[in-house]
């Protein structure tokens, strides 16, 4: 008969009290909601540090006052960029678009000596009315985001020029003035520029429509999950289109606080998505 082994006999081993594994403690963490939200403000902090290293005297009040003038106009294109990339597309057609209704509205205050209001109707009509276009290719239609606005983008762009060749002198010659305008343009609420309250009105009410409203919602689901949405009851389709009419609005509005402040447009305004030349 062997030998009965004795288990006793064998040493002990330590069994570690915490066992840390880099693997699981990094997915753990990115499994966490909060971790979405956190990396783009993470890039940005560290944009905002770099700034401060590399460049002097760049936060200080009158560069700041002076960046707010300039902002609005790429804010408020990255803004409508923003409503359609959450609704799942893509819009190349955001720089001719934003081209396009700074023409329209300096067109109709110059030439047609229309009043401001309804310049302003003009150019969020033109930007709407690309919107459409868009939306009803890429939405309705259910053609690729990226051909179609790529298109848009071209034929909107050689419009654009057509139309604005035979005008841009009449426009730089016009000697029309308007409180209004002007106003718009040019002054100031609370040191900072018109345009820039404006701005952050449009972010302020973005952001309560993705956070509060049923359509915010109906964005965020399509562009999540189309399939998913559809099986909600949701009208994929047509919160698409909607979304891409929405950014359209948002692009004429930013063309027409730039059309008020610089009273011109050249030939390559809004080109490469570049709203501010």
């Amino acid at each position: 008969m062997p030998a009965e082994f004795d288990i006793s006999a064998l040493p002990r081993l330590r069994v570690p009290l915490f066992v840390v594994s880099p693997r699981r403690v990094l997915a753990d963490v990115l499994s966490k909601g909060w971790v979405e939200s956190a990396v783009p403000f993470l890039a940005f902090v560290c944009v905002i540090v770099g700034v401060l290293l590399t460049t002097r005297g760049y936060f200080t009040a009158d560069n700041l006052r002076n960046l707010a003038l300039y902002a609005p106009d790429g804010g408020l294109v990255v803004l409508a960029l923003f409503v359609v990339v959450a609704a799942g597309g893509i819009d190349l057609s955001v720089g001719s678009n934003f081209a396009m209704s700074a023409f329209t509205a300096l067109f109709c205050f110059h030439i047609l000596n229309l009043p401001v209001a309804v310049v302003l109707f003009a150019s969020l009509a033109t930007g709407a009315a690309i919107g459409v276009i868009n939306g009803g290719l890429a939405g309705l239609a259910g053609c690729g985001a990226l051909l179609t606005t790529l298109g848009t983008m071209i034929t909107v762009r050689g419009i654009y020029t057509l139309a604005s060749q035979g005008q841009l002198v009449a426009i730089s010659t016009s000697a029309r003035t308007d409180d209004v305008w002007d106003w718009i343009g040019s002054d100031r609420f609370l040191t900072m520029p018109i345009s820039f309250w404006v701005f952050m009105i449009a972010a302020a009410g973005v952001l309560v429509m993705f956070r509060q409203s049923r359509f915010g919602w109906h964005v965020l689901a399509a562009g999540g999950n189309r399939k998913a949405a559809r099986h909600g009851g949701i009208h994929v389709k047509g919160t698409i289109f909607l979304a891409y009419v929405l950014a359209g609005l948002i692009v004429g509005l930013s063309g027409f606080l730039y059309a008020a402040r610089e009273n011109a447009v050249a030939s390559d305004t809004g080109a490469a998505a570049r709203p501010s030349q």
